[in-house]
């Protein structure tokens, strides 16, 4: 009898551990599926953007890069000369 008890606690404790962690998948493929569309979003906009420039993406990626490093160098040297 006793056994039976501690059984049906088992089997009940497990019932709700699978719930839970059932919750949890699905809240888990949720915030997957808004960063998969928050990512498309940025790689079309991306996309969408350099269609208009006749360069390989890679380049335009590198003179982003470079637009970006000198407009740091320019901020830094401004706060050092003020």
């Amino acid at each position: 009898m006793e056994e039976n008890k501690d059984l049906d606690l088992r089997a009940e404790e497990l019932a709700l551990k699978e719930e839970e962690l059932m919750k949890r998948v699905e809240e888990l493929n949720k915030k997957e599926e808004k960063l998969n569309k928050i990512e498309a979003k940025f790689v079309g906009a991306k996309h969408s953007i350099y269609q208009h420039i006749d360069v390989s993406l890679s380049t335009m990626d590198k003179v982003v890069s470079a637009i970006a490093i000198v407009l740091v160098a320019v901020i830094i040297y401004a706060v050092i000369a003020k």
